[in-house]
This record gives structure tokens, C-alpha cells and sequence, in this order.
């Protein structure tokens, strides 16, 4: 009787997990999404039980979760970057673009 008591409130938690994750995942669904899901709902659920229910491995969630900072700092200088391209683009008059763009001096200065 607990067994299945046991194997009724696995399944559940996978029916909750599941029902949440088809809202969240509407728009779409990215790698980085699934990683973004547990990463919200850990507290909740657990992360190996998600990671069971959702189907990867934690080692990759953990892997993904360590990297935040790098992407924080790397998202930044890709916005500082594309603002010196939209400056220099306003420079030169809209006249370069995706087939001609400046010298790298340009951008770097």
C-alpha cells in the first residue's frame, strides 16, 4: 500500500512538473529555456526530480547554472559593442552596413 501511495505522489509531482513546464515553454522551447525552468522552480520541485521529468542530465544544469556570470558579462559587452557599431553607423551617415562596414579602428576607438 505505501509503494503505492509512493508511485501516486511521483506521479503526481510529474503531472504538476509537467503541467507548469507547458505554460512556461508556450513561447517556445530552448535549451536554455529548460535549464531557465528548473533554475525557477527548483525550490518547488527539486532539481533531480525536474531534470528526471524533463529528461537531462543535472551535471548539464549545473554546468549551465556555473556559466551565469559569464553570460552576464559577456550579454554586457555585446550590448557595449552593438552601441559603438550604432555609433559609428550614425558617423558615417547610415551609410555602412551589413555588407560594408567600417575599419576596425572605427569600432575599437
Amino acid at each position: 500500500m505505501r509503494e503505492l501511495e509512493a508511485s501516486e505522489k511521483k506521479l503526481t509531482t510529474q503531472r504538476d512538473i509537467l503541467c507548469t513546464a507547458a505554460e512556461y515553454f508556450a513561447g517556445g522551447d530552448a535549451l536554455v529555456n529548460r535549464f531557465q525552468f528548473v533554475d525557477d522552480h527548483r525550490d518547488t520541485f527539486g532539481v533531480k526530480r525536474l531534470c528526471q521529468v524533463i529528461g537531462f542530465n543535472r551535471a548539464s544544469y549545473y554546468k549551465w547554472r556555473a556559466g551565469t556570470e559569464n553570460r552576464t558579462v559577456r550579454q554586457a559587452a555585446d550590448a557595449a559593442l552593438a552601441e559603438q557599431i550604432r555609433a559609428v553607423h550614425a558617423d558615417f551617415d547610415g551609410t555602412y552596413g551589413s555588407r560594408v562596414s567600417p575599419p576596425d579602428s572605427a569600432i575599437r576607438a
